[in-house]
């Protein structure tokens, strides 16, 4: 009953919170603090019971008066009163009397309940045994006495009514000691039940000062003096706190769904405050230990426990200080006390100061008066109090005042735009210099501000004057540029009477601040304001001292250089110089006299020469170009007129060479292209029009021929581009229906020599039009040169004898000027020129051919290929056509005369060295003989002709089988064998031959042991097949074939005696065999040998 009651009663008081999940209402006086259990963190190392400062610094108690006036705060009487009061309301909501009884009458309440249940019990025990009725009695009465014994006997309320009386006492002792015992004696209690009376008090203090949401830092005086009062450790006020914490989160469940409050907000950030305040007395580890608890509890990131803690301090403190902004007078020991108590450290109060002193200056200021001297104590004391440093008040006194001086300094010097008097700007200078008595600011800060005003004035004049010149308003333009060069003339003036010391760097400040000014714009602004200046003066064409001092102090006002402001001269007086020439041209008026008025211009203008014709030559340029802009042919009145003016300008021809050359290229240049036509070719009565056009326009040899060769480079350019999409043409694929446009139908298709190149059409071939036209225009230049040449010639009548003579010649040596180098890619001139030199080896027709070789030489420098690059197209080339050839030619087995001729004239031509032709040839020889070897070992039945064709083109070729070919041993010996089984076969190896084996033997490059092997094996196989196929025939009585067979085994056995087995033919069929063979043949000696041979071979 009691927690309800003082929670709704604290409901109605308070509303809840919502922070990061923690709902925050009121905290309930219920539940045990003393004797509830105990965090397993409680005890850790460091903790101290009794009172202990944070970070071991001195804690003090505020005690000051001075910062109490104003912030709400109520007296410790004022306080213990309203708490009796909560107390009191408490006692009459109670139901229950028996706490409201002294201890003595709660005694004598369970005493005589005791005795009376033990009577009652005794008299309504059913029998008559004393014994029994006794015990029973006894039980009873023990039993009613221990339920009273659980009601509390003590009376609570009466130990915090009187602790709480003591504290509203007047006079009350810091030492309560010897009051708290006297209370544990009257109530009889014990030190547990006392010390969680205390902290009841405690927390009803606590939820006191959370009933208002403003922070008073007599609250947090009160806790502590609460503190040491009870004698409570900080392990003590820390559980407090927790368990306060706990019952606020708890509490708060049932609110979830509700609004959060502003209120509820604060009252949570209080509680934290005064939490912190409090933990501060511990050790350092026990303030982060309780801190964390209270964190973790109402849902507190660390981050915003300290925003939250810092916010209310420093709040707090700035509130403590606005006494002092009023003028009272406080001493800064006080206030560095009020700084400890609420955990301000010295950074932050230094900021927290500053920002309180820069707003008491802008309180005190006024912006026509500046500091009056009660502002000025005003600031003094609160300096003091503050603890402010001479500089930073100086800093902060500068800082506000800064604006509000220069505004009045931007209304003073407004009057610097217009040309004043000296006297005039002396009171300038005093009205700015009394701001420095006003607003407390030195010398320099003036003079700074005066910068920035000047720098500030001088770019709003430069804003005006490039407005005024993007509106074209030419009045305004003169009047604005003036009005620069006044306000810089006015600045440096008042510059003076500002600055109280002779120094020229400071001189300097005042110009540099200009320069600034100068430099916040675009170059191209400030040189149109420049020009337009000049222009202005220029306006009458001459040139005096005084003009020429404004331009220059107009140019080292706006930071030009001496090398742009002669550009921008020479720019304006250019057009007002041709204006006057141009003038005496129109009227052709070129008598002296206006010649001599041309002379004194210039000298007016001061020009210099090198200007001077510059513009000279621009005004016959642009004479020339109407000129030809009118006319392609120059008449003789129109040279005339020319020499007239070149003469008038005083230039010569050298002058006007290059101007020449430039405009009167178009004429001479569409003159050669008409010229030349679609054949692109100059016919020779050409030449000389083109030459008298030439001198009639006046061109150099040099650029007239610098103008063909330009022709002719683009019509070579036409013609290379056709040839490029003729090739394209002709490597794309061709359908056998559509015959190609571009066809020749006089060349038969497939058509060429034995290259397999197929042939094309020489008249059509671009690349031979393009060193035609080369050719025929004369484009090329040659030189001779003298060589000397021997020869050998037989000596006439003499057979074997031959002179050498020695003759000299002239060799005419081409250079091209005119080449397509950089017009196209490389790779491009060597593919064409790479196919121009295969056509030239493939024509039909040898007329086509020498014309195709003969401008081979000419074709690689014209299309811009060197030396190096030609010789490589040339070998890559010859390697193709010889390799073609060879792989035709040598098909036959044999090079013949024409085949050598050709090669040779392949190798003359492409200037092909002899190693690359020998291994050329020797590599088609040795392809063509391993492509035959492969062809024999891949056909199903090995034809002995081929075999023997292939080693004689080896030998013929001179070609190793084993070391040029690498043929195995396996194939060597496999190929020996079919031709020797052959050769025996036929007769044409016999013991009379066999220098033959030999031969071959070596052909195969077989060593002995090997070929003789191979030699036995073969008479023996072939022999004892014979003989095998001569019985087999016997036996069939076939005599015809018996003797075929037997001629054959005796032809082998003839060039190696073979003696067979005996079990390999019976005797029998050995006299029959010998019986047929000796019917057939005479009493000869040769049929002698034959019957004897045979006898010895089957051992008859």
């Amino acid at each position: 009953k009691q927690f309800n009651i003082v929670y709704y009663y604290y409901y109605y008081k308070m509303t809840k919170v919502d922070r990061l999940g923690a709902f925050v209402p009121v905290i309930p006086f219920g539940g045990n603090l003393a004797n509830c259990a105990k965090d397993p963190f409680t005890s850790f190392s460091g903790r101290q019971t009794a009172l202990q400062i944070k970070f071991h610094q001195t804690c003090y108690r505020f005690n000051s008066d001075i910062f109490n006036k104003g912030l709400n705060s109520k007296s410790d009487q004022q306080i213990a009163e309203e708490l009796l009061n909560d107390l009191n309301f408490e006692k009459k909501e109670s139901k229950t009397y028996i706490d409201d009884l002294s201890s003595t009458s709660k005694k004598s309440l369970v005493a005589f309940a005791t005795i009376t249940s033990a009577i009652f019990s005794w008299i309504i025990t059913p029998t008559k045994g004393k014994l029994l009725s006794f015990i029973f009695s006894f039980i009873a009465g023990s039993v009613v006495y221990l339920l009273l014994k659980k009601f509390n006997s003590k009376n609570i309320n009466g130990v915090q009514k009187e602790v709480l009386e003591k504290i509203s006492e007047q006079n009350i002792k810091p030492d309560l000691t010897e009051f708290i015992c006297s209370l544990e004696k009257e109530y009889s209690l014990t030190s547990d039940e006392m010390r969680k009376e205390l902290l009841t008090v405690y927390k009803r203090y606590l939820m006191f000062f959370l009933k208002n949401t403003l922070i008073d830092l007599d609250e947090v005086n009160k806790l502590i003096t609460l503190k040491k009062l009870f004698g409570l450790s900080s392990l003590e006020i820390g559980e407090c706190h927790y368990r306060c914490s706990q019952e606020i989160f708890n509490t708060n469940l049932l609110f979830l769904e509700r609004q959060t409050s502003d209120e509820t907000s604060n009252i949570v950030d209080k509680f934290l405050f005064l939490s912190d305040r409090l933990f501060s007395l511990d050790s350092k580890k026990g303030y982060q230990y309780e801190t964390s608890r209270i964190k973790r509890v109402l849902n507190f990131s660390t981050i915003d426990f300290e925003e939250t803690k810092n916010k209310l301090s420093e709040e707090l403190y700035i509130r403590l200080i606005k006494p002092i902004q009023n003028g009272q007078l406080v001493s800064p020991k006080i206030l560095e006390e009020a700084k400890q108590v609420l955990g301000i450290d010295t950074e932050r109060s230094e900021i927290i100061n500053e920002t309180i002193f820069k707003d008491q200056i802008k309180s005190k200021i006024s912006r026509e008066e500046g500091f009056n001297s009660t502002s000025v104590r005003n600031l003094k004391n609160l300096q003091a109090v503050l603890s402010i440093k001479e500089k930073d008040f100086i800093l902060f006194i500068t800082q506000e005042s800064s604006l509000i001086i220069q505004d009045r300094i931007d209304e003073n010097i407004k009057q610097l735009l217009r040309p004043i008097k000296s006297e005039e700007i002396k009171n300038v200078s005093i009205c700015i210099l009394e701001n420095k008595e006003k607003f407390l600011v030195s010398q320099a800060t003036i003079l700074s501000i005066y910068y920035d005003s000047s720098r500030s004035l001088f770019i709003k004049s430069m804003k005006s004057t490039l407005s005024s010149i993007r509106s074209k308003t030419i009045s305004l333009i003169t009047e604005k540029i003036e009005t620069l060069l006044v306000l810089n003339k006015n600045l440096n003036e008042l510059f003076l009477f500002l600055n109280d010391s002779d120094n020229n760097s400071s001189q300097n400040e005042i110009n540099k601040t200009i320069m600034e000014a100068v430099q916040t714009f675009s170059s191209i602004e400030v040189h149109t304001i420049y020009r337009l200046f000049i222009e202005n003066l220029m306006k009458e064409a001459f040139l005096t001292e005084e003009k020429e001092k404004n331009m220059k102090n107009l140019q080292k006002l706006l930071n030009i250089s001496e090398t742009d402001s002669i550009g921008m001269y020479k720019n304006v007086i250019g057009p007002i110089f041709q204006k006057t020439v141009r003038s005496a041209i129109e009227d052709n008026k070129f008598s002296n006299d206006k010649k001599i008025l041309i002379e004194n211009l210039i000298i007016s203008l001061k020009i210099d020469k090198s200007l001077a014709l510059i513009l000279k030559t621009s005004m016959y340029r642009q004479t020339l170009q109407e000129l030809v802009s009118n006319k392609s042919v120059f008449s003789t009145q129109d040279l005339k007129k020319l020499d007239q003016i070149r003469i008038f300008l005083d230039l010569s021809f050298i002058n006007v060479q290059t101007i020449h050359d430039t405009l009167c290229e178009p004429i001479f240049k569409k003159s050669i292209q008409e010229a030349m036509g679609a054949s692109g070719i100059v016919p020779s009565n050409y030449w000389d029009g083109l030459e008298k056009l030439r001198k009639r326009l006046r061109l150099t040899e040099f650029r007239s021929k610098d103008i063909f060769y330009n022709v002719m480079k683009d019509r070579l350019k036409n013609l290379f581009e056709k040839a490029i999409a003729d090739d394209k043409k002709k490597n794309q694929p061709k359908n056998e229906d559509n015959k190609d446009s571009g066809e020749d139908p006089t060349v038969a298709k497939g058509s060429g020599t034995a290259l397999g190149i197929e042939a094309s059409n020489p008249e059509g071939n671009e690349l031979l039009n393009l060193v035609e036209i080369y050719f025929r225009n004369r484009v090329f230049s040659d030189s001779e040169f003298p060589s000397v040449e021997q020869k050998k010639e037989m000596l006439p009548g003499l057979s074997g004898r031959m002179e050498t003579l020695i003759q000299s010649k002239a060799e005419i040596n081409f250079s091209y000027p005119v080449t397509l180098k950089g017009l196209f890619e490389k790779k491009i001139l060597s593919d064409l020129y790479k196919q121009y030199l295969i056509e030239c080896f493939s024509s039909k027709l040898q007329s086509e051919k020498r014309r195709l070789f003969s401008n081979l030489s000419k074709l690689g420098p014209i299309l811009g290929l060197e030396n190096d690059e030609i010789k490589s197209i040339h070998s890559n080339v010859g390697i193709s056509i010889y390799q073609r050839f060879l792989s035709q030619s040598l098909s036959k087995g044999f090079l013949d005369t024409s085949d050598t001729t050709f090669l040779t004239t392949i190798q003359n031509t492409l200037a092909m060295e002899n190693s690359v032709c020998n291994q050329l040839i020797k590599d088609s020889k040795k392809g063509v003989i391993s492509l035959a070897i492969e062809k024999v070992f891949a056909s199903p039945r090995i034809n002995p002709e081929n075999v023997i064709k292939i080693r004689k083109m080896a030998d013929q070729f001179n070609i190793n089988f084993d070391k040029d070919l690498n043929i195995s041993d396996d194939q060597r010996s496999k190929l020996f064998r079919i031709e020797i089984d052959s050769g025996i076969e036929k007769g044409e190896i016999d013991n009379k031959s066999l220098d033959s084996i030999l031969k071959i033997q070596n052909s195969y490059v077989l060593e002995n042991i090997v070929a003789k092997k191979i030699l036995f094996d073969c008479v023996n196989t072939k022999c004892e097949g014979s003989l095998l196929n001569a019985i087999a025939s016997l036996r069939r009585n076939d005599e015809a074939a018996v003797v075929k067979e037997l001629e054959k085994m005796l032809n082998f056995g003839d060039l190696l005696p073979i003696n067979f087995k005996n079990n390999l033919v019976s005797a029998n069929e050995k006299s029959q065999l010998f019986f047929i063979l000796q019917s057939i043949g005479g009493e000869s000696e040769a049929q002698k040998s034959k019957l004897d041979l045979f006898k010895t071979m089957i051992n008859l």
